[in-house]
């Protein structure tokens, strides 16, 4: 009978001992994050683009000037198209000296048809370099089931500035179709403390952070779970 008090006793502390480290860290992450909606990427990098070079120092390139190519980033619900199987690309001009380090983009379809499905996402940043001397960011293939009017987020791991991003399309989803895409947005990562940079990619879209409402500091937060008991039981005496 003892020998069972015994261990009944080390259950409850060990069980105490849990909700109390959990209300612990619940505490401690109401102290970094205060109420506020966590964001580690920018919004849209893109202006809306009122033509193919304007507002300066933006530029959009194509190959042809079909469809309007502005359209992809006017922030509209206007469709860029381009009614040739070869060709099938548009590239996005930061200009000189606003040179930017994508990590996020977002395509948005117009008809499903014409939504792409096999792509790759290239960089440079000299205007005279030659295509096969491109950075490849990001490779995607066999996307499909796209819904008409469809935003969908890209993640690519990017560690260098650039001033041109090409999205280069080889096919669509009917391949009989005209590539249509209503809009391109480009995003940058926000610079983020170390609590913040342990957030899984998935989970990225949910956690939004401006940099004026950047978490604290390591150094600043806190004490150990020890202190944070002791000053517990303190504030019940």
């Amino acid at each position: 009978m003892e020998k069972k008090n015994v261990i009944c006793g080390i259950l409850i502390i060990i069980i105490l001992i849990a909700i109390i480290s959990g209300l612990w860290n619940l505490s401690k992450s109401d102290d970094l994050i205060t109420g506020q909606t966590i964001k580690i990427h920018t919004e849209d990098l893109t202006p809306a683009m009122t033509s193919e070079n304007d507002p300066i120092p933006y530029r959009v390139i194509t190959e042809t000037q079909t469809g309007e190519p502005n359209r992809a980033f006017d922030h509209t619900d206007k469709a860029w198209y381009h009614d040739d199987s070869e060709g099938r690309w548009i590239t996005f001009d930061f200009g000189s000296g606003n040179e930017k380090q994508i990590e996020k983009y977002v395509i948005t379809s117009a008809h499903y048809k014409g939504a792409p499905k096999i792509w790759v996402l290239y960089a440079y940043n000299s205007p005279t370099v030659k295509s096969g001397e491109y950075k490849i960011l990001d490779k995607r293939g066999n996307i499909t089931g796209w819904e008409s009017n469809e935003n969908r987020t890209f993640y690519i791991n990017n560690d260098e500035k650039y001033r041109f991003y090409r999205f280069q399309v080889s096919a669509t989803v009917d391949d009989a179709a005209n590539l249509q895409i209503q809009e391109i947005e480009y995003m940058e990562k926000l610079p983020l403390t170390a609590s913040a940079k342990d957030t899984d990619a998935e989970d990225e879209d949910e956690l939004e952070v401006s940099e004026e409402d950047e978490l604290p500091a390591p150094e600043e937060e806190k004490k150990s779970f020890f202190e944070w008991l002791k000053s517990l039981f303190s504030s019940k005496s």
